[in-house]
């Protein structure tokens, strides 16, 4: 995912996605042409050009959703646009719903829509829907009930039932694909379910605002399901959506589906000393959870990220805004989260299994800091995706990665799935990598790892067979450390002895070594 040398737009990029779509554009090498409705306005701004390569390649606009040729300046010369701006209000603030919601929503949207259709180089628009402009049809949702890209909204049902929300969203929609048909513009449409997940901007967004609310005492529990998704995992799915070739459509973008006690129930472990609401206020039957199709999502490649790590990262950042001076609720007294590894698995529901074995006692601080967490038991991870999407640069939200500059590792078997990543990652954070393959000199398997950032500089291939003993050698010498990732992986069996596993070895040095089994 490199978009050096490509220029983008993002419309109302101060929003809660859009600050993290404008975040992983630029750390991808996009210059992001972003607007917003006062570039002068520091506190909806100061976040955004503080982002990393924000000073060399972001560029900040004027524009309102409701002017035409308000954003022509902004999209001038992109290569893609994301619009991503649209009203979100409280419902007992919404006192004329034309005004307020439906007329910026729907002549926003067009109106960033021609300003795209008079730019020949703009090769994709990516508009941030909602999945509310697809399961409003006023039918009862059961555990039965799958919603995919094939429900539309029903705008009787929402004008009749006040949904103005999703009656502003489903009526934008609509006039967007209206709109690309007559001009054959490529289009693609993200729903988003109901996302958390860590802030950037510095106050909480409408709907975040909702729940933490409910959470804190000062709203009504109400008896509602959410289809959850991480504001991390949205961001990949826009930007997927630009960049895969194939990308056509709608995109349902929905993680785990929960009761709102369900998540604070989670939240309860997380937080031991946090007050959390048990129950809401009627005493009918909880509402049934449904069911969102993730199929097409993932044909871009979007995983998702586990509800706790999710809802963990929501408090940890408001703590975090909170302690910086930011008004927006109480949680600044809550103490730090138990290690979600000790959530009960009845709770966090199946996923890879890891053990940890013969972690000895080193002097090595990092660790140390490991050791901690990890006490030789069964242990939940998310899936490679989500990892990978994590924001390495806050340890308060995640593990943080130390910088690998004048260190050098050697990655076995690199040119596999798992072990391309890795030194992929491993050159993002200055590590010089020792690569082994089977053959250098096969391109097929190689032009993926010698094309990655950095490879130039600090990536060198070697050659090494795993059935030659000291065929490693000239690889790991002068080495600070060790991935060995090569193993054959065979199509999976019932029987547990011809069960397959990946083994991930990290040796330290001599006298410290961790061995990690992902069972697959």
């Amino acid at each position: 995912m490199s978009g050096i040398g490509k220029v983008v737009c993002v419309t109302g990029a101060s929003g809660y996605i859009a600050s993290w779509l404008v975040k992983l554009l630029l750390h991808h090498g996009y210059s992001v042409n972003a607007t917003v409705r006062d570039p002068c306005d520091q506190e909806k701004t100061e976040h955004l050009v503080a982002l990393d390569g924000a000073k060399e390649r972001l560029h900040l606009f004027k524009a309102d959703l409701m002017e035409e040729g308000s954003f022509d300046s902004a999209t001038i010369g992109c290569d893609g646009v994301f619009h991503t701006a649209s009203p979100v209000l409280d419902s007992s603030l919404i006192v004329d719903p034309q005004v307020q919601l439906i007329d910026p929503a729907v002549k926003g949207t067009l109106n960033v829509l021609r300003s795209c259709a008079k730019v020949p180089s703009i090769k994709r628009v990516v508009i941030t829907s909602s999945i509310s402009s697809v399961f409003e049809k006023g039918i009862p949702l059961t555990p039965d009930v799958v919603i995919d890209e094939t429900w539309f909204s029903d705008i009787a049902h929402c004008e009749k039932n006040k949904r103005w929300y999703p009656l502003s969203k489903t009526l934008a929609e609509d006039a967007a694909w209206k709109f690309a048909k007559e001009n054959e513009m490529d289009l693609v449409t993200i729903h988003p379910g109901f996302v958390i997940g860590p802030l950037l901007q510095p106050t909480v967004n409408a709907t975040m605002e909702h729940i933490l609310n409910q959470i804190n005492g000062t709203e009504k529990v109400l008896n509602q399901v959410y289809p959850f998704v991480d504001v991390r995992d949205i961001t990949n799915a826009h930007i997927q959506a630009f960049e895969v070739a194939s990308a056509s459509g709608r995109y349902c973008v929905s993680g785990p589906v929960a009761h709102i006690l369900e998540s604070f129930k989670i939240l309860q472990h997380i937080y031991p000393s946090l007050t959390i609401p048990d129950k809401y206020e009627h005493n009918e039957p909880l509402k049934p959870k449904f069911q969102v199709s993730d199929l097409k999502a993932k044909s871009l490649g979007i995983s998702f990220t586990p509800l706790e790590v999710s809802l963990r990262d929501t408090i940890e950042s408001v703590k975090e805004k909170d302690a910086q001076g930011s008004s927006m609720t109480t949680f600044s007294g809550v103490g730090a989260p138990t290690n979600t590894f000790d959530v009960p698995n009845t709770i966090l529901g199946p996923e890879y299994e890891v053990v940890v074995v013969n972690l000895t006692s080193h002097d090595n601080l990092t660790l140390q800091e490991m050791q901690l967490l990890l006490q030789n038991h069964e242990i939940c991870i998310e899936s490679q995706a989500a990892a990978l999407s994590l924001d390495f640069s806050r340890a308060s939200i995640n593990m943080k990665m130390s910088s690998g500059e004048g260190k050098v590792v050697c990655v076995t078997g690199a040119s596999g799935f798992i072990a391309s990543w890795l030194v992929k990652l491993l050159l993002q954070h200055g590590y010089t990598v020792k690569a082994s393959v089977r053959n250098p000199n096969d391109l097929k398997k190689t032009k993926h790892l010698v094309e990655l950032d950095g490879a130039k500089e600090r990536l060198h291939l070697f050659k090494a067979d795993l059935m030659e003993e000291a065929s490693f050698d000239s690889a790991i010498n002068g080495c600070h450390g060790v991935f060995h990732v090569a193993s054959p992986v065979f199509q999976l069996s019932n029987d547990p002895q011809v069960h397959s596993h990946i083994y991930i070895f990290l040796y330290i040095n001599t006298y410290t070594h961790i061995y990690i089994i992902l069972s697959l």
